[in-house]
């Protein structure tokens, strides 16, 4: 009997470990899905809950100026646009996949739907001038602008919370406009 209860004991627990692992997957929506936005650029973004999260640039025609979409659109549903991160993988640099992308951009604008510039999402974009952020921003987290040493007009949105180190390495802005708070 009591053999036969450690059998069930152990059979229920792998069950268990299992479905948690299905359900962690789920919940994670790992999954990299790419759309167009109103302009064209293909992004790529991974899906929590109503948000586009982790998004970055896949392709398409760049200008100078580079609008962060505020909503993305999939299987006929539309995310909202939360965090910027580095492309993953090999060539993961930044945002971008090549060096030739990356320094197209002389002017970014992020929404005020986004909380959050994950670390190195714009690093060594050389030839960037002016940042423009969104009320939203929270988090600019490390390297987010490393060695965007061109950056010349940097405004902050309101609600920033936390700059981590060497976020701005090497950037010396003419202009820096700060929140009040």
């Amino acid at each position: 009997m009591k053999k036969k209860a450690t059998k069930i004991i152990g059979i229920l627990l792998i069950i268990i470990a299992v479905i948690g692992s299905f359900m962690f997957m789920k919940l994670s929506n790992a999954a990299v899905i790419s759309n167009n936005d109103s302009n064209g650029i293909k992004w790529s973004f991974e899906i929590s809950g109503s948000n586009a999260i982790n998004v970055f640039y896949s392709s398409g025609t760049l200008t100078d100026k580079l609008e962060i979409p505020s909503t993305l659109t999939y299987n006929n549903n539309t995310y909202t646009v939360t965090s910027i991160k580095k492309k993953s993988g090999s060539n993961g640099i930044n945002i971008f996949p090549d060096t030739a992308r990356k320094n197209q951009i002389k002017e970014l604008v992020i929404p005020d739907t986004v909380q959050t510039i994950g670390m190195a999402a714009f690093m060594g974009c050389s030839n960037l001038e002016k940042v423009t952020f969104g009320s939203g921003i929270e988090t600019i987290d490390r390297n987010a602008f490393y060695n965007c040493s061109k950056i010349k007009e940097i405004n902050l949105g309101n609600n920033v919370k936390t700059i981590e180190s060497q976020a701005f390495y090497s950037v010396r802005p003419e202009e820096f406009v700060m929140p009040d708070s």
